[in-house]
């Protein structure tokens, strides 16, 4: 079954919906066009367009926004990834003195491995309890001004989960 009906009456010109199955939506576009202008020699048929392509075209703008915050995030990752890296390396580094010391009085790879990952998850908590505050000030600023929705919990957990397991 297919069914046309005027949509948006603009003076001269008019819009219509055409519904048909979801197989035989060109096939249904193709012989209304013909039934319009076997009605009006004159009507001119600017364009016909799915709803699908409709739909596609209005969240086009959204999608790319979309694209463009998950790529923002992944690269921030990226270069927190590397800061935290590069600072227990740094430290690492700064205590090959240390750890002679430690292993010379006994003690073990896994020892002075642990000790390690113990401080850099010490400081990747404080970092990320104090971003999560920064994030929670800046969105009520934001959230004040403009009208903008409210960071959830939940996003902020995987924020700090992602964070702490990149550290």
């Amino acid at each position: 079954m297919s069914l046309i009906l005027p949509l948006i009456p603009d003076g001269p010109r008019v819009m219509f919906a055409i519904r048909a199955a979801d197989g035989r939506v060109a096939d249904v576009i193709a012989s209304s066009e013909v039934a319009l202008s076997q009605r009006d020699a004159n009507r001119i048929i600017a364009r016909s367009t799915s709803f699908r392509e409709l739909r596609a075209d209005y969240f086009r703008h959204y999608q790319t926004m979309a694209i463009m915050f998950l790529s923002s995030g992944l690269a921030l990752l990226v270069v927190t990834a590397t800061g935290v890296y590069g600072l227990a390396s740094f430290w690492v580094r700064k205590r090959y003195r240390q750890i002679g010391i430690r292993r010379a009085l006994g003690a073990r790879k896994s020892d002075i491995l642990r000790y390690f990952l113990v401080e850099n998850l010490i400081l990747t908590a404080t970092g990320s309890v104090v971003g999560t505050a920064l994030a929670i000030g800046l969105n009520m600023a934001v959230a004040r001004y403009y009208e903008a929705a409210r960071i959830e919990a939940p996003f902020l957990a995987i924020g700090v989960l992602t964070v702490l397991l990149l550290g």
